[in-house]
C-alpha cells in the first residue's frame, strides 16, 4: 500500500513484481439447498414429533448457520414479537432480528419452553457444532434418507437454505 507508494518514490525500489502476477478467479462452492420435496419431509418429520428435524427448519426458516442457532439464548428471542435478535459470523450480521416464521413458531416455541438457558440444547447443555452436525443433523437426514453431496466427517456446511 502507502509504504511500497513511497518506496517507489524514493527509487527504493523500481517495480511492483506483484503486478505480474495472475491469479485464477475465485470460485465459491455452491453449497447445496433444500428442495421443496426435502422440506416438506422435514416438516412431516417434525409434526411427527422428530425433534431434531425441527431444528433443521429453524435453520431453513432463519437463515441462521447452525452455530449462530447453537449460541442463542432465551435472552434473543421475543415469542411475543416473533422475533429472533441474533447472528454472529459478520459485522452485518450481528444481532440482526430474524422474524419467526409461522412455519417454525410452534418449533422455536418448544425450545424456549425448555428448562435451559440455549434456546437448543441437548439434556440441559449447550450443543458444539461439530457434536450437532455429526450426531443430530446428518442423522436426522439420514433417518428421512437425504442424502447431501456436501457430507463431510466432522466439518460440513449446513446453511443449505437461506
Amino acid at each position: 500500500g502507502i509504504l511500497f507508494k513511497e518506496a517507489m518514490g524514493d527509487n527504493i525500489v523500481t517495480q511492483n513484481y506483484a503486478t505480474l502476477i495472475e491469479l485464477p478467479e475465485s470460485r465459491k462452492a455452491k453449497k447445496p439447498i433444500f428442495t421443496e420435496l426435502e422440506i416438506k419431509k422435514i416438516e412431516k418429520a417434525s409434526q411427527d414429533g422428530d425433534t431434531w428435524a425441527n431444528t433443521i427448519l429453524i435453520l431453513i426458516y432463519t437463515g441462521m448457520r447452525v452455530g449462530e442457532l447453537l449460541t442463542l439464548t432465551k435472552f434473543n428471542v421475543d415469542m411475543e414479537n416473533m422475533i429472533i435478535t441474533g447472528g454472529i459470523k459478520t459485522d452485518a450480521g450481528k444481532d440482526r432480528a430474524v422474524p419467526i416464521h409461522g412455519k417454525i413458531k410452534e418449533y422455536v416455541k418448544y425450545w424456549y419452553d425448555r428448562p435451559c438457558s440455549y434456546l437448543i440444547d441437548r439434556n440441559s447443555q449447550k450443543i458444539s457444532v461439530d457434536y450437532y452436525r455429526s450426531s443430530i443433523f446428518y442423522p436426522a437426514l439420514d433417518r428421512l434418507e437425504m442424502e447431501r453431496k456436501d457430507r463431510k466427517i466432522g466439518r460440513a456446511s449446513c446453511r443449505e437454505r437461506v
